[in-house]
């Protein structure tokens, strides 16, 4: 079990320290010494506990009589399940609690949790006040990621504490690395302290999430919640950055201009290259073996499948730069919302062209420096704009200029309020771009998984990375749906695999090729299409 606790140093806009801790494995905690309030934590086990079980929301009315309604809506007005979460709203969740009985509460968290905590399982106790074990907080929300199939909805709602809740205005410092709620707590044990864990009027806070590989952080401080969002937890969160990019994207390259041809001429372009165009130009770069060559007759079309992550940053390598930071971070936005505005969904695959009208994308592998900016804006998108536009030296009706971005950000103008003056109805939101297809399950196929991949595992369980499918969900694909044309395909998030009734022995191939980015999506392997592919390929053949 990896565990850590840090302290912060003092901060020069803030007097406090603070106490973290980190979990990255599932195993039992063993160390219970250290004890958190509760606070507003106990919200996000009943969000999760209705996202589960997929309880039907019901929106709470605010009458303007409950005082802590201040965190809800104004009277007459609406709060959702959401929104309730990210602006922690106790009277939406005390309501919610009424309508779970205490025998099912606690059948479910003794199914999810194999040493479900007393607190937790008892839903009498899970009140604010309660003082629990830091470790339990952290072991639970281990769990709730890896044993819930609404676990990627479940993290994703937390955002919502940095983009419009409690800790609003966060995000222009963590994007959407940290998916955590908070929690601030006033009582006569910690009021009562004078270690500098509460400030003058006795308040303690901080919160409790996920970081972007998947561990679980609780993180504690004198005063509110919303304070804790502080610059000396970078180089902790940066020790857990996201080993893996999610989504998928397949590029057309260089769509306006025939090729005339490719050299070297090979199928998978690696090392230099030269592209010649029947116009006379050429382009020369550096290949990364992502790029495939298609020849159809005369016709020479270069294509190549990335992750969402790796396609943002490909298209800041070619249309603007990197820094300022809150620039380009600006900027990483729009490009993720132009694709989303401007692409189809082919095959479970966002597909769109390298192209000056739509946006221009490096042949070469993204830069580290543009990587990380693409993933520190992981899902970030911009709702309520039409049309969005961007252009390196014109700005308009929602269109942002690489120009004008870049001297406000030397003004000292933060990424929201660049996107603001570009983009004035915008709302940052988050969300995927690709729409799940409904799962319908192939039962031919995933008998045959279950019977083949115990002869799988005996090579794969010795390979560096790899992690066996905890939730893999084995998919009929219709060829009819949102015009489908590959075989076979999955998604990463949900570990779903889309195969067709028959399978061939090419599709055999290839379910195991998806069923080997699954396995490795937390490892660079899982992004290796080279070693997927002889992998899977190798492992049907001896068996």
């Amino acid at each position: 079990m990896k565990l850590t606790s840090v302290a912060c140093a003092k901060s020069e806009s803030s007097t406090q320290a603070l106490q973290v801790r980190v979990m990255s494995s599932d195993e039992d905690p063993h160390e219970n010494s250290l004890l958190t309030p509760l606070g507003s934590l106990w919200k996000l086990y009943v969000y999760a506990y209705q996202v589960e079980n997929q309880v039907p929301e019901k929106v709470y009315t605010c009458s303007g009589k409950n005082p802590d309604e201040l965190f809800c809506c104004k009277p007459k007005e609406s709060i959702g399940r959401e929104l309730a979460l990210a602006q922690s709203c106790s009277p939406y969740f005390s309501e919610s609690v009424r309508s779970i009985t205490a025998k099912k509460w606690s059948e479910f968290w003794s199914k999810k949790i194999q040493r479900v905590p007393t607190w937790l399982a008892e839903l009498e106790k899970l009140k604010p006040e309660i003082r629990v074990p830091v470790d339990d907080v952290l072991y639970s929300l281990l769990a709730i990621r890896k044993n819930f199939l609404q676990s990627e909805r479940i993290l994703s709602a937390t955002l919502g504490s940095v983009l419009y809740g409690t800790a609003i205005g966060a995000v222009n410092t963590w994007g959407s690395t940290l998916k955590v709620k908070t929690y601030t707590w006033r009582d006569n044990e910690t009021s009562e302290k004078k270690d500098g864990s509460t400030d003058a009027m006795g308040f303690t806070g901080g919160f409790a999430g996920w970081l972007p590989d998947g561990a679980a952080i609780w993180v504690s401080g004198a005063g509110h919640g919303r304070e804790t969002f502080l610059p000396e937890l970078k180089n902790i969160v940066e020790a857990h950055s996201q080993k893996f990019d999610s989504g998928c994207v397949s590029v057309n390259y260089f769509s306006r201009y025939p090729i005339k041809s490719v050299e070297p001429e090979i199928e998978r372009l690696s090392g230099p290259v030269t592209v010649k165009f029947k116009n006379g130009n050429k382009v020369k770069f550096d290949g990364d073996g992502s790029l495939l060559v298609h020849y159809n007759g005369k016709k020479i079309s270069i294509r190549a499948q990335m992750s969402i992550n790796e396609y943002v940053a490909r298209v800041i390598d070619r249309e603007i730069r990197t820094t300022p930071i809150e620039a380009a971070r600006a900027f990483s936005l729009a490009i993720r919302t132009f694709l989303m505005q401007n692409s189809k969904d082919v095959g479970g695959c966002r597909s769109i062209s390298d192209s000056s009208h739509t946006q221009r994308v490096s042949p070469s592998a993204a830069s580290s420096a543009a990587l990380k900016i693409a993933r520190w804006s992981d899902g970030l998108l911009l709702g309520d704009v039409s049309r969005l536009r961007y252009h390196s030296l014109k700005e308009g009706v929602n269109q942002m200029s690489w120009v004008k971005a870049k001297s406000l950000a030397e003004s000292g103008y933060v990424m929201t309020e660049i996107l603001k003056s570009a983009y004035p109805t915008a709302e940052i939101a988050y969300g995927s771009l690709n729409q799940p297809l409904t799962c319908t399950t192939n039962v031919s196929t995933e008998k045959w998984i279950k019977q083949q991949s115990k002869h799988w595992w005996r090579e794969l369980d010795d390979q560096a990375g790899f992690e066996r499918p905890a939730k893999l969900k084995i998919c009929k694909l219709d060829f009819l749906q949102k015009g489908i044309s590959s075989r076979v395909f999955s998604n990463l998030q949900t570990q779903e695999i889309f195969v067709p009734e028959v399978l061939s022995a090419e599709d055999e191939v290839s379910v195991l090729h998806e069923y080997l980015h699954i396995g490795f999506r937390f490892h660079p392997r899982g992004r290796d299409e080279l070693f997927v592919e002889n992998m899977a390929r190798k492992i049907l053949e001896e068996n």
